[in-house]
């Protein structure tokens, strides 16, 4: 199969550091040797933006969560009426990309989680015992500090419960997880012992520590290395993504947990080379 990339890739003048990041991916993408086919985002009607004639049968995707599921499929579609297809169909990437699929799947392997549809959730998010973590389906708010995801009580949770469904969204309420600690953002968010873990068909392509380029509490120890990528690949087998990345976070006790998942092609590669990345893909797929 002959590999290709669409990529949303942001203007010059936009600066942040999301597009930094795309415009980098897609760059490293090219410089792998792989044709990469600018995408406007939303991409609402791709078919403005594909050729007629693509340069090759099986496209990853670069950019960010689409808006809608609904975005992800109609590229799907319009890519096979070309004769490709993207490396995770819509329906994995999907179940990957939002906690209230990947959440049942993986059971204990992950913090438990009640889903925050009505307010007969209510009494289920409280049996987590307080504080519990909220976090969107998609996001959590961590670039607003730590205090931002928490309900400490009962009331707390109720409101900010009704205040998303006041604004037709979802929240997931999670069991505070004891992470091992290494130290915090700017923003005051606890920083834990996680690694980002990269995955092709159940198997490791990468891992590195999420935070910075190194992990403070020292190099993983062989077991411990053992332990985190085990768990990460059995994560990925109860998934239908091809591509995914787990994280992974150290208890206080030493076990690992899955912070969360995602569709790799659209989630931050943490500090793993964007190189190295897609020539990994190159050779594999």
């Amino acid at each position: 199969m002959a590999l290709f990339v669409v990529a949303h890739e942001p203007a010059p003048d936009n600066r942040s550091p999301q597009a930094r990041s795309l415009r980098l991916a897609a760059d490293a993408a090219r410089q792998s040797g792989l044709a990469v086919i600018r995408l406007p985002f939303p991409f609402e009607n791709p078919d403005d933006a594909l050729p007629s004639r693509l340069p090759g049968d099986l496209a990853v995707y670069s950019g960010p969560i689409p808006q809608f599921p609904s975005h992800y499929e109609v590229l799907e579609q319009s890519l096979a009426a070309r004769g490709a297809r993207l490396v995770n169909a819509a329906s994995a990437s999907e179940q990957a990309s939002r906690i209230e699929h990947w959440h049942l799947p993986l059971g204990q392997l992950s913090a438990q989680t009640v889903i925050l549809r009505s307010p007969a959730d209510l009494d289920a998010a409280g049996a987590l015992g307080f504080p519990v973590f909220l976090k969107g389906l998609v996001k959590s708010a961590k670039e607003s500090g730590f205090e931002a995801c928490l309900a400490r009580d009962r009331d707390a949770l109720e409101a900010r419960a009704r205040g998303a469904w006041a604004q037709g969204q979802t929240l997931a309420a999670r069991e505070l997880v004891p992470f091992k600690r290494t130290g915090v953002t700017t923003m005051r968010f606890p920083q834990a012992r996680e690694y980002r873990v990269m995955l092709l068909d159940h198997e490791v392509l990468h891992h590195q520590f999420y935070w910075a380029a190194s992990d403070p509490v020292g190099s993983l120890s062989e077991p411990d290395r053992d332990e985190m990528l085990g768990l990460a690949e059995r994560a990925s087998r109860l998934l239908e993504a091809r591509l995914l990345v787990v994280d992974a976070g150290q208890l206080d006790d030493n076990n690992w947990r899955v912070v969360e998942v995602g569709d790799s092609q659209h989630t931050g590669l943490a500090h793993i080379p964007p190189h190295r990345y897609w020539t990994e893909l190159k050779d594999r797929l």
